[in-house]
């Protein structure tokens, strides 16, 4: 072959080599894509967070009440209530409370209020709760209107109280010291003390049925509760007969057919300071429980009574409806007073619980 030509022949094929290379590049350096769907189901769950989770309430003297605690984890102070946040996927319609009390509740007699042993006290039966229901604003707002949420907006779980006096039917002193201007009547044997709600205390009197001696479970007792409290400007209702009391004192029938607890009867409360609470009394007849938004005491139907989101014509201490939700990610604010009554020893009382319930 020439010379020449093998040349011309070698630089076509390099040639060729080159474009072949560089249509080759190309090719290589294009942009695809493709799609995926993703998708996730959510399952059902009913979760709720509480917070803060350890607060303390300090320096509080008997016969007050608190409205701002501690939170012991940050040491932030002036912390006024409890956020509850739905964390879980479900709508949250219903929310109910319990509280611890004292482990002496079911003792025979408690004196509780008479002596300097803080084991015989639980911080739990001293929290009240609000849902602070105000016409046309949300369940969070600590004032409507302007006007600060009062007294009367704020309700105990299950707060225990305790007989003060046991007298039988011969009007002879069994237990504890008489009130001495407190007027009972006689015939049946009876249990005396009085809701503790900071610096207030309401009269109340048990009489059990007759001939049953002190059993309440099974036979018909009946409450006399004061409706005008002694404090320290006020003797209060003193007249606590079972049946012949005047208008400032409720006396009604303690039923026992569709209260969870079998051992317990009680009633719920139709005016007065504790509208629409249930109060029920041990079986011996020598305490009481002041029940509101619990779900494990009480009557089946307070199973309704229940601390949630409600129509702003609702009224405080009625039961709510299922027109309101926490929904996911959203929370809610129960507003908080310690009242801690008069007569409690100094020092740090027994560490109580609040347990929030939801569905």
């Amino acid at each position: 072959m020439n010379i020449k030509k093998y040349i011309f022949l070698t630089m076509i094929l390099i040639s060729v080599a080159i474009v072949t290379n560089s249509g080759f590049n190309k090719v290589a350096c294009a942009i695809d894509s493709e799609t995926t769907n993703v998708s996730v189901e959510i399952s059902q769950q009913t979760w709720i967070d509480i917070s803060p989770d350890m607060v303390r309430w300090e320096s509080v003297n008997p016969g007050a009440k608190s409205a701002t605690f501690k939170d012991m984890e940050t040491n932030i102070e002036g912390i006024e209530g409890f956020n509850i946040r739905n964390i879980g996927s479900n709508n949250i319609s219903r929310i109910w409370f319990n509280a611890t009390v004292p482990s002496a509740a079911n003792s025979l007699y408690s004196d509780i209020y008479n002596t300097n042993d803080l084991t015989k006290y639980n911080t739990g039966n001293f929290i009240s709760l609000s849902r602070a229901d105000c016409t046309g604003n949300p369940l969070n707002k600590r004032r409507c209107g302007g006007a600060s949420i009062t007294d009367g907006d704020y309700f105990y779980p299950n707060k225990v109280e305790y007989a003060e006096t046991v007298i039988n039917d011969t009007n002879n002193i069994v237990a504890g010291s008489r009130v001495p201007y407190l007027n009972l009547s006689t015939e049946r044997n009876v249990t005396v003390g009085r809701i503790r709600d900071g610096q207030n205390e309401y009269f109340w009197a048990i009489y059990a049925g007759v001939g049953v001696g002190f059993d309440c479970s099974s036979s018909e007792p009946s409450i006399s509760l004061g409706k005008v409290p002694h404090n320290d400007t006020n003797v209060g209702t003193i007249d606590l007969r079972r049946t012949t009391a005047g208008s400032d004192t409720i006396m009604t029938g303690l039923a026992g057919t569709t209260y969870k607890t079998s051992t317990r009867r009680g009633t719920t409360i139709g005016s007065g300071r504790w509208l629409n609470t249930s109060i029920t009394v041990s079986a011996n007849c020598r305490n009481i429980t002041v029940v509101q938004w619990n779900k494990d005491e009480g009557t089946t139907a307070d199973d309704n009574n229940y601390w949630i989101t409600t129509a702003a014509t609702a009224s405080i201490g009625l039961a709510y409806t299922d027109t309101n939700y926490i929904l996911p990610g959203e929370y809610y604010t129960a507003w908080v007073y310690l009242q801690l009554p008069y007569g409690v020893p100094d020092g740090i009382m027994e560490t109580g619980t609040l347990t929030v319930i939801a569905s």
